[in-house]
């Protein structure tokens, strides 16, 4: 009867393992998109503000997303490479956005649209990295 209950959970920790690691790209890839949601939210939600200190706490929110995303263990080697690129662009976006604000305040206009265009553009390769993400992740 032992002999058998040990067989049973070798069966079910057997199982289990393969189960998880058929799951762990789609695990992997709820992580990504789960922090990437919640600064969508937040950046939805602020998106017509006109107080600089806001922009600023933004710009904050940007880097600590990009942290959170860089912290993640991912171990599938391609998601790992996308979730990197995506930390990546939301450091940018905060150190642009931080950029933009520095002109603005210095009513310097060269350099206030700059920092815009590259926003913009940050804006492009964002969307490309998270169509081939998401792509990748079905």
């Amino acid at each position: 009867m032992i002999k058998h209950i040990k067989l049973l959970l070798l069966i079910l920790m057997i199982n289990g393992g393969l189960f998880g690691c058929f799951n762990t790209k789609k695990a992997e890839c709820n992580k990504i998109v789960e922090i990437s949601n919640q600064l969508a939210e937040v950046t939805q939600s602020n998106m017509n503000i006109e107080d600089t200190n806001k922009v600023l706490e933004m710009a904050d929110k940007f880097d600590r997303t990009a942290q959170e995303i860089f912290d993640k263990k991912i171990k599938d080697q391609q998601l790992e490479e996308y979730s990197k690129n995506l930390g990546i662009i939301y450091q940018k976006y905060g150190e642009f956005t931080r950029n933009f604000i520095t002109a603005f305040e210095n009513k310097n206009t060269e350099n206030a649209i700059l920092s815009k265009e590259q926003l913009m553009n940050l804006s492009q390769e964002q969307e490309n990295l998270v169509n081939n993400l998401n792509n990748y992740c079905q």
